[in-house]
């Protein structure tokens, strides 16, 4: 994830993995395999701060005016800036994070049931708060008290400027589900999207797992559902793994199926597995979908031109015309995932993991973070790129 922020600096968070990471003419030691790290980078690609933390893997970070946010799950404790937040079980638990963009470490939060909980994605709300989208396989205690529906429940908690859990909203059902995507609005309603699973006992994160279908929902500030739908068929083999939102309010999620998907009245067929992206109105009803190839990034500038990308390129998509592709990668130049971030209309940065060397288009990668393992001496290379479409 490589959010930004007001000023189009560049906010990237990655694993470490024990070896030293270099940006530029900089380098850093990693203190054990599996630390993470948080950097920022200006406009012009210039490494401002670089911040280490112990944990595990960060799974999402979010930037709005001048504070950060980023999420992340973790067995122990995890160590920033002094802030040290732990737990004391054999299970994953959550540390949610507050960051000043000048690198202040405001503070950390934990979020600990008595199971195995999960984080995909973390947004920075008008008021300075923050919410999560998790999963959750036990019952919430304390405060804000939630019964498990069953399997892994679709978890959304809101977090306020100071760090305190302001309220949780359990949207799941008996089978498993997973929330991947979340959406925020000036009005501070909340746009919620992941998978659901017939079954508990099937799992999860692939369409062979099924049956399994999309939803996507709309919370208001307080956590009450004020929509919710359901994209594909009960009995078909679908998953969502994006959500966008445009600046006239619509909704565009994406994610895969196999064989067939019915998206409201639209039919999509592929002969074996393919990516599909659908538009919503600001009230969820399907206003187009289109199979795509394969999809690892989403979203939408501010003329509503949907950007997509994959390890071929990336890519713009119409709701009326001929897909355009505004960068090639070589084949085999690029390994998924591919992410893309949103500078004003027009520019864009690319952040992938690549093969060392390659080149990006028909320019050398630039190298400005390079992860090197002691036991891997032609490892990959994480590279971020800045283009113009």
């Amino acid at each position: 994830m490589v959010p930004r922020d007001n000023a189009s600096n560049l906010h990237l968070a990655a694993l470490a993995d024990g070896g030293v990471v270099v940006f530029g003419q900089n380098s850093f030691g990693v203190q054990s395999k599996d630390d993470m790290f948080l950097t920022r980078f200006s406009p012009s690609g210039e490494l401002l701060w670089h911040k280490p933390a112990t944990g595990r893997a960060i799974r999402s970070a979010a930037v709005r005016g001048d504070y950060a946010f980023f999420a992340s799950e973790f067995v122990g404790s995890v160590l920033l800036d002094g802030v040290r937040v732990s737990q004391g079980g054999a299970n994953t638990s959550v540390f949610l994070g507050r960051l000043g963009i000048d690198g202040t470490t405001y503070w950390g939060r934990l979020f600990d049931t008595a199971d195995f909980d999960r984080v995909s994605q973390v947004v920075a709300l008008p008021d300075g708060g923050a919410a999560l989208a998790q999963g959750v396989f036990a019952p919430i205690t304390g405060k804000f008290a939630v019964p498990a529906a069953g399997g892994e429940d679709a978890v959304i908690t809101r977090w306020s400027a100071s760090g305190e859990l302001s309220w949780v909203r359990n949207l799941g059902w008996p089978g498993n589900d997973t929330a991947t995507g979340l959406q925020t609005d000036e009005a501070d309603n909340l746009y919620v999207a992941g998978t659901r699973w017939k079954s508990a006992s099937t799992y999860v994160d692939a369409t062979e797992s099924g049956p399994c279908w999309p939803w996507v929902a709309k919370l208001g500030p307080n956590g009450d559902v004020i929509w919710q739908i359901d994209l594909g068929s009960r009995s078909g083999h679908s998953t969502l793994s994006r959500l966008a939102r445009a600046p006239d309010g619509r909704l565009v999620a994406a994610g895969k199926f196999r064989s067939q998907m019915s998206v409201g009245s639209i039919e999509l067929t592929t002969k074996r597995e393919a990516a599909y992206i659908a538009q919503l109105s600001p009230e969820g009803g399907v206003e187009w979908a289109h199979v795509v190839p394969a999809l690892s990034s989403l979203a939408v500038d501010a003329f509503g031109r949907i950007l997509f990308a994959n390890k071929s390129g990336v890519f713009v998509e119409h709701p009326s015309e001929p897909r355009t592709q505004i960068l090639a990668f070589a084949a085999g130049a690029i390994l998924d995932p591919v992410e893309c971030t949103l500078l004003e209309p027009g520019r864009l940065f690319v952040t992938a993991l690549a093969p060392a060397p390659t080149k990006l288009g028909s320019r050398s990668l630039p190298k400005p973070a390079t992860v090197r393992f002691p036991h891997m001496p032609n490892s990959e290379q994480t590279f971020v790129a800045r283009i113009s479409y």
